[in-house]
């Protein structure tokens, strides 16, 4: 009974003294800065209480730099409720041959509640928050690397400027390196090839390249750039990647829902890609279903060079008893190729159409898999819960007392 009696109590005090506290913020989330050997910079964070009630913090941090190399201007203070204290981080770069990390480092300043008076009883919610300060340490060696990469979007028959932006981030200087951008197609064909020869970096420095790309042979539409560096035979080449387009008075369909099931309504997805360069206004467009109906798109505008995605449902029939049925009695999927007509404005009076052939491939019918989701509950219905339980308890304790109040006891012989 006693045991009872305890764990009643503990749930009451639990239910009357919890509390969640999540109202402290950190400002700014992130920091950059470059490693320079011996210097010292400061960091101010700005840490908020947006409680109610005063909050106690207590400062921390984790990395590759130790206690030594950071030191807080208080290491624990307490914010008063509703508002705001400044916390400065001082960073004393250590000697570079001390380093056992490179590249992009990260120093992580934790910012914790704590409890002070630890005489309080009762259950408490403590919580914390973490900004980053990003070390930027030179490699040991030889280590290019590429900052910008980019092609310009432009009209049919223009030329598109390539720009390229590398920078040395070792301690050796990069002599008679090269790079490479390979231009590709929507269909993942090589179309073109760019080469940059006897590149000259020295360490910490940066090079900006560019290159004009003649488009005259290229139709419309979208493309992907991939640009390599190549600075050491031992390490593999920088990567980078974009894309671009070349633009002319035509929408493209870039992406879309290609796999269907039979015998139900499939949800489909279609993004339009706009290759003009001038905004295109009250699209309009129509897909020719299985059973020969149109399906209107909803009417759309885009931006120069924009992509939206159009959602439409498609009532997709039995292959066995359609149009495209395959004799076989046994089969996984089939091939369909419908129709979509896009119709869009260049001027108030030409109108520009076009008709896309979107191949589907349609599977046996989907049988929506058992998933199991596991149990979850929110604060609230936990509270609501436990104080369930707690009445019950205690009902059940009253009426063990009140039982035991009636129940006559023996007399004695």
């Amino acid at each position: 009974m006693r045991t009872f009696y305890f764990f009643s109590f503990l749930v009451l005090i639990f239910l009357l003294t919890f509390s969640s506290v999540l109202a402290i913020g950190i400002s700014p989330p992130k920091n950059y800065v470059d490693y320079a050997e011996g210097e010292t910079v400061t960091f101010d964070f700005l840490i908020s209480n947006r409680a109610s009630f005063p909050t106690t913090i207590q400062m921390s941090l984790d990395g590759v730099f130790s206690d030594d190399d950071v030191v807080f201007s208080e290491d624990i203070f307490t914010i008063p409720a509703s508002s705001t204290h400044i916390v400065t981080a001082t960073l004393t770069f250590p000697p570079y041959d001390t380093l056992t990390a490179f590249n992009k480092q990260r120093i992580l300043i934790q910012a914790r509640e704590v409890v002070v008076d630890k005489t309080i009883g009762g259950f408490a919610a403590l919580t914390g928050v973490e900004g980053w300060i990003l070390v930027q340490i030179p490699v040991p060696g030889q280590f290019g690397e590429i900052t910008s990469f980019g092609l310009e979007n432009v009209v049919e028959g223009l030329d598109s400027t390539i720009s390229l932006d590398i920078i040395n981030r070792g301690t050796a200087d990069l002599r008679n390196t090269r790079a490479t951008v390979d231009i590709f197609d929507f269909y993942g064909n090589n179309v073109s090839s760019v080469k940059f020869q006897n590149i000259v970096i020295a360490s910490g420095d940066s090079t900006s390249l560019s290159h004009s790309l003649s488009s005259s042979s290229y139709n419309s539409g979208k493309y992907t750039a991939k640009a390599k560096y190549f600075y050491n035979s031992e390490n593999a080449p920088m990567p980078a990647q974009t894309t671009f387009f070349i633009g002319s008075t035509d929408v493209m369909v870039t992406e879309y829902t290609q796999d269907l099931y039979e015998g139900q309504i499939n949800s489909v997805k279609i993004h339009l890609q706009s290759l003009w360069g001038s905004p295109l206004h009250n699209i309009r467009g129509e897909l020719t279903d299985f059973s020969g109906k149109t399906i209107l798109l909803p009417v759309i505008d885009l931006d120069p060079f924009e992509e939206k995605v159009v959602d439409l449902y498609l009532d997709v029939p039995l292959l066995n008893s359609s149009a495209f049925r395959i004799d076989s009695s046994v089969y996984n999927s089939t091939s369909q190729d419908l129709s979509l007509k896009l119709a869009f404005p260049v001027q108030s009076s030409n109108d520009v159409e076009k008709v896309i052939s979107l191949p589907f491939t349609v599977n046996k019918k989907l049988v929506p898999p058992v998933i199991e989701t596991p149990l979850s509950i929110s604060t609230s219905t936990l509270v609501i819960l436990i104080g369930f339980v707690v009445f019950v308890l205690l009902a059940l304790n009253m009426f063990f007392l009140v039982g035991k109040k009636k129940s006559p006891r023996k007399k004695k012989r």
